[in-house]
């Protein structure tokens, strides 16, 4: 294995040149009601190229909202750098900045809280353009009229109404409508579709893999359902305590987990057949609190391989196999099923 100190590399074929994001050593910390501390990211590195979509996935908790936040300015930066369209995010100058808001939007987790109740739906899907200017409200209003019906709502009966006259699958379209009015290149999605029913989840999904076809976007796609994140990423990162664990395409995960939280995180979804059998979990106990994290890897409070070295010593991110990058002293063996993996994991942690 040979260690990487550079950021995770993409492994899709979409990934070519320059990347439009680059994440290095990210470090983000706030203080929290009672006054403590929360270690809410912790040295997060990963680049982001043209044209792929980067799931990044693990529990509620483990800092991939706020990542997003700090992608788009939302969220303060205590160390490390983040980079986008070649430039540095701190030392923006206003045009760079005003540039920055152009090419990069953002979808939030909760579709109608994050539309503003009092004003139409043509005002909110027109508002990012108003703001940056350069259209007339003929130009302004048509591209209105043109988003709505790219995101499958009839923009002569939902443009005067207000968001809560929509339901929530609708209301998310009305964001998508929003996001994409300015026609940015980079598009952060904060868990788009938890907030939403299942059938409509497929659609929502639907509809942002139509529109990263139709405006060649590049997406950081973010959720807590692996399940989800299989079916719309070019590469997987997967993240536990605001910490990276691993890194590859989606089949390649799947397929061959290395991490012992990734292969919990494949474990814990749900399967649709009753007489199936169900896979005892590989993760155990408690998630620490981002307050107090545990010393060395961040995952060893609930790891069946942890020793010694795990609370010594923070595990680099090194590449086990071309394009696959995990962080673990003892990664799980190479080849046969989860069943034969969860053997092997036991028998070390006896």
């Amino acid at each position: 294995m040979t260690t990487t100190t550079s950021p995770v590399p993409a492994v899709s074929k979409a990934a070519t040149g320059e990347p439009i994001l680059s994440i290095e050593n990210l470090t983000v910390e706030y203080r929290d009601s009672r006054g403590r501390t929360v270690h809410a990211v912790a040295g997060v590195s990963f680049d982001l190229f043209e044209g792929e979509t980067v799931g990044l996935v693990g529990e509620s908790g483990c800092g991939k909202s706020t990542i997003a936040k700090a992608v788009v300015g939302l969220a303060p930066i205590g160390s490390g750098t983040i980079r986008a369209f070649g430039a540095d995010l701190a030392s923006m100058n206003r045009q760079q900045e005003k540039n920055f808001r152009r090419q990069c939007q953002m979808i939030f987790q909760d579709p109608i809280s994050s539309l503003n109740p009092q004003r139409r739906v043509k005002h909110i899907v027109a508002e990012g353009l108003e703001i940056l200017g350069g259209l007339g409200k003929g130009e302004i209003a048509g591209r209105v009229e043109k988003m709505l019906a790219a995101v499958g709502l009839d923009p002569a009966n939902a443009r005067d109404r207000r968001p809560h006259e929509f339901s929530g699958g609708q209301c998310q379209r009305i964001s998508i409508a929003r996001a994409l009015a300015v026609e940015p290149t980079l598009l952060v999605c904060d868990e788009p579709v938890s907030a939403l029913d299942v059938s409509v989840q497929a659609q929502i999904l639907n509809i942002l893999q139509d529109m990263k076809s139709r405006f060649k976007l590049t997406m950081l796609f973010i959720a807590h359902d692996l399940a989800v994140i299989k079916n719309v990423s070019d590469r997987i990162v997967v993240m536990h305590l605001g910490a990276l664990c691993e890194s590859a395409t989606p089949d390649e995960l799947f397929e061959n987990p290395l991490h012992p939280y990734t292969l919990g995180l494949i474990r814990s979804i749900p399967r649709p057949d009753p007489s199936a059998e169900i896979e005892r979990a590989f993760a155990v106990g408690e998630v620490p609190s981002p307050t107090d994290p545990p010393s060395g890897c961040r995952f060893r409070t609930r790891c069946p391989l942890a020793r010694d070295v795990c609370a010594q010593v923070d595990p680099e991110m090194v590449e086990h196999s071309p394009g696959h990058f995990v962080a673990c002293h003892f990664p799980l063996v190479d080849g046969g099923d989860t069943s034969s993996r969860l053997g092997v994991a036991e028998e070390i942690s006896q």
